[in-house]
């Protein structure tokens, strides 16, 4: 594990990126970008986006597998919290992302392989946040201030320069936590 201090470059060697520029995004192998200074989504010079992380019923999935080309990544992991209590698991989730210039799209789905239904709650938070590449590059946070705003069933955020916007077909949207 390496550690990053202010001024220093992050490490790239161990991220995944999925890449058509000039959109990119940053993550660990899980899917999830939050834990290391260089991941998030970004679009030319600009992180946008700096976290993403799924939950399944509230918990991280257990990743079994991931594959990568170019422009997607497939996660497939476990829900070991909405499964039975066999030893061979039977719930799984796929989480897809694919990349286009100025498009990042995030497609999770549940293969269950259990006799009975089963309902689980999926959630893809996100933090924005607009940040300078170079910025990032040089180890030093500078985030700046946007505009966020929730209008029929769409997240903008702005700039006034940049905006980024979220929807989710077939789901609710909620906007939770600081905008300062």
């Amino acid at each position: 594990m390496s550690v990053t201090g202010e001024g220093q470059q992050p490490f790239l060697n161990d991220e995944t990126v999925v890449l058509v520029a000039p959109t990119q995004v940053w993550s660990g192998r899980s899917g999830d970008y939050w834990s290391r200074p260089i991941h998030g989504l970004y679009h030319a010079d600009w992180r946008l986006i700096r976290s993403a992380e799924l939950r399944v019923d509230g918990l991280p999935i257990e990743v079994a597998g991931v594959a990568t080309e170019p422009g997607r990544l497939i996660v497939r992991g476990l829900a070991r919290s909405v499964d039975d209590h066999t030893a061979d698991p039977r719930v799984l989730v796929e989480w897809r992302r694919t990349v286009e210039p100025g498009l990042v799209g995030e497609r999770m789905r549940v293969v269950n392989g259990l006799t009975e239904v089963v309902r689980v709650p999926l959630e893809l938070a996100f933090c924005i946040e607009f940040a300078e590449m170079q910025a990032i590059k040089e180890g030093r946070r500078r985030p700046v201030v946007v505009d966020v705003t929730m209008t029929d069933g769409e997240v903008r955020a702005s700039d006034g320069v940049r905006e980024v916007r979220l929807s989710a077909r077939g789901a609710e949207l909620s906007l939770t936590g600081s905008l300062a």
